[in-house]
C-alpha cells in the first residue's frame, strides 16, 4: 500500500515504474491440436506482466502427445510448463476437464488464472483485457468473458443457435455481473483462493461450471469483461456427433440439483410434456406384459403420447423469435420452420436426458429444475413454474380423454380372472 501510495503522489514515477500482475493461464488439452495450442502460448499482454502456460496433458496417448510436450519453453516473464497426472502405478491418465483445471491452479503461483479450452482460438488483446479487469474489479472472485461460435453452416448448427444452448457463450455482452460462465473462457483467482471444481461432474464438461461459479461466488462477485474475446469451433466440426456434446450438458446441469451451493437456484415444477411422456411408456408397455390392458386401451394411450409430443414440439416452437434464426434459414418461412423444429428436437432431447440422468442418481431429484438466472431474474422461475403447471394440467386432460375406459379395462380384466379361479 505504501508504495502504491508513493507511486501515486509522484506522477513521473508512476508512468516510469508499472506494477507487475501475475496472470497464468492453464489449458487442460485432450484433443493435442499443438497447432492451436501454440497460438494460446504465443499471447502476450502489453501491460507488464509475468504470466506462465499450464499446459494439462489429459490425452497421453494420443498421436501428438510428444509434440505437446515439446512445448515447453522458457522465456523472459513468459514460459510455459505442461503438466500430466499420474495414476497410483506411475501411469498418466486421462482425468477429465475439472481434474486437469485443478492441478493447473494447484500448481499456479499468480493471483490470477485465464482458463481456457484447448480448442478456443483467444483474441489477441485477451490478457489486456482481463488484466485491465482486474485492476477496476480487485475485490472480483471471478471474470467471465466472451465466447463466440461460428456462423451455422448446416441444418445442426442453426438449430443449436435457434435452440438458444449455448446462449451462456456470450452472457459477458449482455450481464454486467453474470450469474455464472463456461469455463472455455474464464479468469479466476488461483494463489489466495481454494475453491476447486467438483470432480463428480461429467469428464468432458457439463454442471461443474454453474457450480463453481456458485461457490466462488460468495468470495466476491463476478465480473463481465466482453472484451477478453475468444472463438470456439463448432462441436466434432458441426457433425451429427455435436449432439452427444450438448446432451453431455444436460447430463451434468442434473448434478446440480443435489448439490449444497446451488440448493438455493433450484426449483420444484410439474413434469413437462416429455417427461410425461418417458412416465407414460412404461407403464404402456407394462401393463400390455401382464396383459391388464387391451390392445385398443394401449393404443390409445400412445396416441396420447403423440399429441403431447407434437403440443410440445409446437409451443417451444413458438417461443423461438426470428432473432434467433440466420440467413438463409429465415429466409424461407419452410427453412424456418424446419430449423425451429429441429431446435425443439434437441432442447426436449436434453429435457429427455435429465430425467433420465435425475431418474438413474436419485427419485428426489425428479422435476427439479436449475435457474440458469441464480435469482437474478425472479419472474424467470415463476413464469416457469406456471408454464409447467398449465401444460401439464392441459397433457393429464389430455391422457384421461385418449385413455377413456382404463378404469374399466383393469377392473373388468381382474374381475374376470377371479371368476375363472
Amino acid at each position: 500500500r505504501q508504495v502504491q501510495q508513493f507511486l501515486e503522489s509522484d506522477e513521473k514515477t508512476s508512468n516510469a515504474i508499472k506494477p507487475m500482475c501475475c496472470l497464468d493461464v492453464v489449458v487442460p488439452v485432450f484433443r493435442c491440436d499443438v497447432s492451436g495450442l501454440e497460438k494460446i502460448i504465443q499471447l502476450r499482454a502489453t501491460w507488464p506482466a509475468m504470466v506462465t502456460f499450464w499446459i494439462v496433458l489429459d490425452n497421453p496417448s494420443h498421436p501428438n502427445a510428444d509434440a505437446v510436450r515439446n512445448l515447453r519453453t522458457v522465456a523472459q516473464n513468459y514460459q510455459v510448463n505442461v503438466l500430466e497426472q499420474f495414476n497410483s502405478k506411475g501411469v498418466p491418465q486421462n482425468y477429465g476437464a475439472s481434474a486437469s483445471r485443478n492441478y493447473g491452479l494447484a500448481h499456479s503461483k499468480a493471483d490470477h488464472v485465464v482458463l481456457l479450452d484447448d480448442d478456443v482460438e483467444p483474441d489477441v488483446s485477451i490478457l489486456d483485457a482481463y488484466i485491465g479487469a482486474i485492476m477496476r474489479w480487485p475485490s472480483a472472485s471471478a471474470f467471465v468473458g466472451s465466447t463466440h461460435l461460428p456462423e451455422p453452416m448446416n441444418w445442426l448448427t442453426h438449430a443449436i443457435v435457434a435452440s438458444d444452448i449455448p446462449g451462456a457463450y456470450t452472457i459477458a455482452e449482455r450481464v454486467r455481473e453474470p450469474p455464472w460462465g463456461v469455463t472455455a473462457n474464464l479468469c479466476v483467482k488461483a494463489r489466495t483462493s481454494r475453491v476447486r471444481f467438483d470432480l463428480s461432474y461429467p469428464k468432458t464438461g457439463g454442471g461443474e461450471d454453474l457450480d463453481y461459479c456458485a461457490r466462488v461466488v460468495r468470495h466476491g462477485p463476478i465480473k463481465a469483461v466482453p472484451g477478453a474475446r475468444a472463438k470456439h469451433p463448432w462441436w466434432s466440426g458441426g457433425s451429427s456427433k455435436a449432439i452427444w456434446h450438448i446432451l453431455g450438458w444436460a447430463e451434468g446441469e442434473v448434478k446440480c440439483v443435489g448439490k449444497q451451493a446451488l440448493r438455493e437456484h433450484v426449483f420444484f415444477t410439474l413434469p413437462n410434456g416429455i417427461e410425461i411422456v418417458l412416465i407414460m411408456l412404461p407403464i404402456c408397455i407394462l401393463l400390455l406384459g401382464i396383459k391388464v390392458w387391451h390392445i385398443g386401451s394401449i393404443l390409445r394411450c400412445l396416441s396420447a403420447c403423440v399429441v403431447i409430443v407434437m403440443l410440445e414440439i409446437f409451443w417451444h416452437a413458438s417461443r423461438i423469435g426470428d432473432n434467433r434464426l440466420r440467413s438463409p434459414m429465415k429466409d424461407s418461412r419452410l427453412k424456418s420452420t424446419t430449423v425451429r423444429v429441429l431446435a425443439v428436437l434437441l432442447i426436449m432431447s436434453q429435457e429427455s436426458t435429465r430425467f433420465v440422468q435425475a431418474f438413474s442418481n436419485s427419485f428426489t431429484w425428479l422435476f427439479w429444475r436449475v435457474d440458469w438466472h441464480f435469482g437474478q431474474n425472479p419472474n424467470w422461475v415463476a413464469a416457469s413454474k406456471r408454464n409447467n403447471a398449465m401444460r401439464a394440467l392441459f397433457y393429464a386432460l389430455v391422457v384421461y380423454v385418449s385413455a377413456g375406459g382404463l378404469g374399466e379395462d383393469i377392473v373388468s380384466q381382474w374381475w374376470g380372472g377371479q371368476c375363472v379361479a
